[in-house]
């Protein structure tokens, strides 16, 4: 399923209130969905603002802790992953995604 993440972003000149902008709740004010991992690598571009174009710069992005400024939600913190760390973990999110399967619509009897 999915759940709910304070994000936080802020940009004076396109502020997304995320959840809030539904709810009407000051309590979901910069909060955003997050989906599973799974098909995630099919998905770009990441990020609730699209900013991120591949996998590796969103495994770089929240290595380091994501943008350091306060911003993101209080349970970001360092990872302190090694390339080879960032290169299986990548492997891995590949791994669980997988080619769109082929829908045929059927024909259905008159």
């Amino acid at each position: 399923g999915f759940h709910y993440y304070e994000n936080g972003f802020m940009d004076s000149t396109k502020f997304d209130k995320g959840l809030y902008n539904v709810s009407h709740n000051m309590s979901d004010f910069g909060k955003f969905k997050t989906p599973s991992l799974r098909d995630v690598a099919l998905t770009g571009p990441w990020m609730h603002n699209g900013m991120m174009k591949n996998i590796k710069d969103v495994i770089r992005h929240y290595n380091k802790g994501a943008d350091g400024n306060g911003s993101s939600d209080k349970l970001v913190k360092m990872l302190y992953l090694r390339e080879k760390e960032q290169d299986d973990l990548e492997s891995f999110i590949k791994a669980i995604s997988a080619s769109p399967v082929e829908f045929k619509k059927p024909v259905l009897p008159k």
